[in-house]
């Protein structure tokens, strides 16, 4: 495989900022295929946390315009073919991390704007397939954000792995002090080629 990390924007710059930049990393990836030896069918976008939402707002929202274009690499589309979400941040209201939304969208963002933001009611028919994991114990960013956001891609019929594992804080990564937990990497690679990553 070949990985990609972006440097993205978040406070003190606004919102759309971050997913600006995230859109951008996937463009270059996928019209580097060629150079860099991979299928531009086969670009998944993953992260952890608000790096999760970050991930799933590209999946949500690949077709909107939030920049102008400046090169040809943004002609090219932006949206994934799939999305590794790890102990995502995906609801704006009952559900919401704070200081993730907050860093955001600020103190006291507007009704539509955290509709918008709320990944689960932007779950359409072409969202990508999703590999998602979260712990039940999860106390920062509660378990609720992955089942939302499974249960809308269910709901539409898009495929999705989800696993909850009943152990272990927020924030966990590669889980290595939890060896339970820490075959969501195992899970995870399996699925990948599942979907044609070899």
């Amino acid at each position: 495989m070949t990985a990609f990390l972006v440097d993205y924007r978040v406070t003190p710059y606004e919102h759309p900022a971050e997913i600006c930049d995230a859109m951008r990393g996937v463009k270059y990836a996928r019209a580097n295929a060629a150079k860099y030896g991979y299928s531009p069918d086969k670009i998944f976008v993953m992260g952890s946390s608000a790096g999760a939402h970050l991930a799933g707002s590209v999946s949500v929202h690949y077709d909107k315009k939030f920049y102008e274009d400046t090169d040809e690499i943004d002609a090219v589309s932006c949206r994934p073919n799939g999305s590794l979400l790890c102990y995502p941040v995906i609801d704006m209201f009952e559900y919401r991390h704070d200081g993730s939304r907050q860093c955001l969208l600020g103190e006291n963002p507007p009704h539509k704007m955290k509709e918008f933001m709320s990944l689960h009611k932007q779950v359409d028919e072409n969202t990508p397939p999703a590999f998602i994991w979260h712990t039940s114990t999860d106390q920062a960013v509660p378990v609720e954000n992955s089942l939302l956001y499974a249960g809308a891609l269910s709901r539409v019929q898009v495929p999705f792995e989800l696993h909850i594992y009943p152990m272990g804080a927020h924030g966990r990564g590669l889980a290595l002090d939890l060896p339970y937990v820490a075959k969501w990497k195992n899970d995870c690679a399996a699925w990948l080629e599942m979907m044609g990553c070899r």
